[in-house]
């Protein structure tokens, strides 16, 4: 009876085994010697998912009705166990017969000297970890992940000590944090009832978001004007340059010495190749013209000469009557002389005329 029943209890976990596939171990979590836990981990989760983890933590009797299904099993576990393993380090487990005693061998070899080194380890990241670059989310982030391996590793078993604890990581996270939360950081510790640790994160978090949110507020605002004032420079100089050209254009039409100047320094002579005037007013083609009874004055006169100069031509220099200025400082001119004459005792005596008129 026992050995009829047995093939069919043997097919049945047989089918379900079959149907059992073992992922494939990420090169990062392979076991290299220096990674126990991490790799512990990752393989106690990957065969509780797949119900087998009790591999790892028993045997069953060889006389037992079920040995040759579980052996079955036993040395599928066994040869994923060797194949999650870095490199050539398989070789010094392939012998042994179960994948429980891979685990055991494992453990009681290395568990002892990896555990105090990893908490050391741990302790000191913790220790001196600080915010930097990374966000506040971030940061609180890879803080709890150490937390978390360093409770696997030394669980906390007292309530007192362990909320003792969490208090202590609380101030560890306040205190890594970047100088521009140092306001929440105050508010945070004087309140009358301090935050746990997950509130205490939360409330950096929500902190850290409002400013972002705020920043990208006022960097969308000043996009904005900035854009608005590039417009209207841009409007401003159109209008600018369109004026200047018709300035430019207008300048031979306008009256006045300053618009005459300014008009000359857009003509050109196509005939003498010179600049200042056109082909239809040029001296050399068409002769001088006749000079204008206001010439006299003292500002024509001066830019009658400078045409003179531009066209090549030596300045008119036929004397104009004496003004009243001039003669006003002819008399003073010779009342000078006069004096100077007088002083010196001079011979000849020198006498004012009644009317002086040139």
């Amino acid at each position: 009876m026992e050995k009829s029943e047995n093939p069919r209890m043997d097919r049945e976990e047989l089918a379900t085994f079959s149907q059992v596939l073992f992922p494939v171990v990420p090169e990062v979590v392979k076991f290299n010697g220096f990674n126990l836990l991490d790799w512990s981990q990752y393989i106690e989760l990957i065969l509780e998912s797949k119900g087998l983890v009790h591999h790892l933590k028993e045997e069953i009797d060889p006389e037992s009705p079920k040995y040759r299904a579980w052996k079955k099993e036993d040395a599928g576990v066994h040869a994923w166990l060797l194949g999650s393993m870095a490199g050539d380090r398989f070789r010094k487990y392939l012998y042994l017969k179960t994948a429980k005693s891979i685990w055991d061998h494992l453990h009681k070899s290395n568990v002892r000297e990896s555990h105090a080194w990893r908490i050391f380890e741990l302790v000191t990241r913790a220790t001196i970890l600080v915010q930097g670059e990374m966000s506040a989310a971030e940061f609180a982030e890879e803080l709890q992940a150490i937390w978390r391996e360093i409770d696997h590793l030394r669980p906390i078993k007292n309530p007192e000590e362990w909320q003792a604890t969490l208090q202590d990581r609380m101030f560890r996270f306040l205190m890594g944090l970047n100088k521009e939360y140092e306001g929440l950081r105050s508010q945070i510790l004087n309140r009358e009832h301090i935050p746990d640790l997950e509130e205490a994160i939360q409330l950096v978090i929500d902190e850290e978001r409002r400013r972002a949110y705020r920043n990208d507020k006022e960097e969308t605002g000043a996009g904005f004007m900035v854009k608005t004032k590039q417009q209207q420079k841009s409007t401003s100089e159109g209008q600018f340059l369109k004026y200047q050209k018709k300035q430019g254009d207008e300048a031979p039409e306008q009256k006045g010495h300053g618009s005459k100047q300014q008009g000359k320094f857009n003509l050109y002579c196509s005939y003498c190749k010179r600049k200042n005037h056109t082909k239809d007013n040029c001296w050399i083609l068409h002769g001088r013209p006749p000079k204008p009874a206001q010439a006299y004055v003292s500002d024509a006169r001066e830019s009658e000469s400078d045409d003179e100069a531009e066209q090549g031509q030596a300045p008119n220099k036929t004397s104009s009557k004496i003004t009243a200025e001039d003669y006003a400082t002819l008399k003073e001119e010779f009342e000078k002389l006069k004096t100077m004459i007088s002083s010196t005792s001079m011979a000849r005596a020198v006498t004012e005329p009644e009317d002086f008129t040139f």
